[in-house]
């Protein structure tokens, strides 16, 4: 596609000899970031920015009065402040070749001329997003959006393409990155439009292809079943409790071993689960022992399998034991983990240390990912701190799981006070290596 099917005309231009304090006011009235200056015809000579406007304008601090000030602007013209050498190119311009240009000279437009020099038109960098959203196809709300995984090889593509189609689906967009991901696979994103795309997303999975993303027609993005976080089994939250607690005569203390499975009789019940027997509670091995296979197999049920898996993960993981969190919630592909803030969990300056809430939601992440009982190890994660917290602050991460495919998954991680005050944000992608969980779960 070239530049003349997206370019914007006809184009505001002004010429050389007119005031700069009258042009800047237009440019401010009409919001305008550019202006091609023209000769009499039609020539582009120069191009006059915001940028050029900010520089000729007097400091902020100037010690001359507003008269002063006026006078001098209203003698400046346009023709001694543009900029004399212009980036341009034609209309027959490729757009990406216009784009990689802008992006590589670091500009906000290319005018466009023809062979004889005059302007007839302009590409900025709004054209050039309106292009790219357009051949992504974002707007098309009557179409699924599929992003999957490919193997990086000849007729892959073509494969998905045609599975696609023969399901009666039809092609809308397609759109790959070049170069594949953290996982060595390329990243392809689709759009169809199909009678039943939901028989279309079975056929494709059964051919094994990767869907990491799905947007059906409807906008509503596809998540896993049981999306809301179950209460954990008891024998989770004793897991978690920190030493001081667990030693403490208070009511705290107290609760905990009431609940707690092993000297006590009977079963220990979840409210969102079958009960879960006490002999189910983890046991770590012995240092230096490798994990021992199981003597069960994983409950068929995906919220009881969510919620042992969880229980194995609070007693088993040292760092979250040491820093005092706890599981108060897990389902499959969500969980619930809080930390009590304490003094020598702050950094230099008295505020909680951003490794700790790093931790916290490294946690939950942990978790969620693993709780479909598939080993799942992180290929990468993101954090962002948009609050502090203090000492006495309960921090609360809560994991949710935005994708989930065949061998990768994507997870957000919110970390609140108890306030509801955002004080992180973690976002992070497992890679799922293709092996239960069960040989690691104590028996």
């Amino acid at each position: 596609m070239y530049v003349e099917t997206i370019m914007s005309r006809p184009v505001d231009t002004v010429t050389a000899e007119i005031k700069l304090s009258q042009v800047a006011h237009e440019m401010r009235a009409k919001g305008r970031r550019f202006l091609p200056v023209v000769d009499a015809a039609g020539v582009l000579i120069g191009l006059l920015s915001h940028r050029e406007v900010e520089r000729a304008a007097p400091s902020a601090i100037t010690t001359l009065s507003v008269g002063e000030v006026n006078y001098l602007m209203a003698k400046v013209t346009v023709g001694q402040v543009m900029r004399r050498e212009v980036i341009s190119c034609t209309p027959r311009t490729l757009v990406e070749v216009a784009g990689q240009l802008m992006r590589t000279k670091g500009i906000g437009c290319l005018p466009v001329i023809d062979a004889a020099g005059r302007l007839v038109g302009i590409v900025t960098d709004d054209d050039i997003l309106d292009f790219f959203l357009a051949i992504t196809g974002c707007g098309l709300d009557d179409t699924t959006r599929l992003a999957v995984h490919l193997p990086d090889r000849t007729g892959e593509l073509s494969r998905f393409l045609g599975a696609i189609n023969a399901q009666g689906g039809y092609i809308a967009t397609v759109v790959s990155p070049v170069a594949p991901d953290a996982t060595g696979m390329r990243v392809v994103i689709a759009r169809y439009r199909a009678a039943d795309p939901e028989a279309v997303d079975r056929h494709l999975r059964a051919l094994g292809i990767d869907i990491f993303t799905e947007e059906l027609a409807t906008a509503v993005a596809r998540v896993p079943e049981g999306r809301p976080a179950a209460p954990v089994p008891p024998a989770a939250v004793m897991g978690m409790m920190t030493a001081a607690a667990m030693s403490a005569p208070g009511p705290a203390a107290r609760a905990a071993s009431d609940l707690a499975p092993g000297p006590h009789p009977g079963q220990a019940t979840s409210a969102a689960g079958p009960a879960v027997a006490p002999d189910t509670a983890a046991t770590a091995p012995g240092p230096g022992e490798p994990p021992g296979p199981a003597a069960e197999s994983a409950p068929a049920d995906p919220q009881a399998a969510a919620a042992r898996i969880g229980a194995w993960m609070a007693r088993d993981d040292r760092l979250a034991r040491l820093l005092g969190m706890e599981l108060t919630a897990v389902s499959p592909g969500a969980c619930e983990v809080r930390l009590v803030v304490r003094d020598d969990l702050l950094n230099a300056v008295g505020l909680t240390h951003g490794g700790a809430t790093y931790a916290l939601a490294d946690f939950a992440f942990a978790v969620a990912s693993n709780s479909h009982g598939e080993v799942a190890v992180a290929l990468s994660t993101q954090m962002s701190y948009p609050a502090a917290s203090r000492v006495g602050d309960t921090l609360i991460a809560t994991a949710t799981e935005l994708s989930r495919g065949a061998r990768t998954g994507l997870y957000s991680i919110e970390v609140r006070t108890a306030t509801g005050k955002l004080v992180g944000l973690f976002t992070g992608t497992v890679f799922r290596r293709g092996e239960p969980l069960a040989a690691w779960l104590p028996a």
